[in-house]
């Protein structure tokens, strides 16, 4: 129980950094914004390493289940544009799940009383 507690500590304590800076510096809206465009372009590296033969590594040779199996480690250049694109991801979507809930929360009208009554 405590492993799956510390790996849930660990995916959500980057939105705390989102949280800050949706609180302090910017609006939540423009926090959406920025963060969402950050992980946006995570997204793209992600799906242009994905797309574009070049910029994968070498494919293995062989059968994945034998042993005889020869893959090639993935170079320098592979690795950075993998990583960068997990990272901005992971950047991205801590601001992003940072605001976007007390964003949608702002949108709430509470002198309604036909709507209050909902919640």
């Amino acid at each position: 129980m405590a492993g799956e507690y510390g790996i849930y500590l660990k995916c959500h304590k980057p939105a705390l950094f989102g949280g800050f800076i949706s609180g302090t510096y910017l609006s939540r809206f423009k926090t959406c914004v920025l963060f969402g465009s950050i992980e946006l372009l995570g997204y793209a590296a992600l799906t242009a390493q994905a797309h574009f033969h070049r910029l994968r590594p070498p494919s293995c040779q062989g059968l994945a289940i034998s042993q005889t199996t020869q893959c090639q480690a993935a170079d320098s250049g592979h690795a950075a544009i993998l990583f960068t694109g997990l990272y901005l991801v992971a950047f991205g979507a801590s601001g992003v799940k940072a605001a976007l809930l007390s964003l949608g929360a702002d949108q709430f009208d509470e002198r309604d009383p036909k709507r209050s009554s909902l919640f």
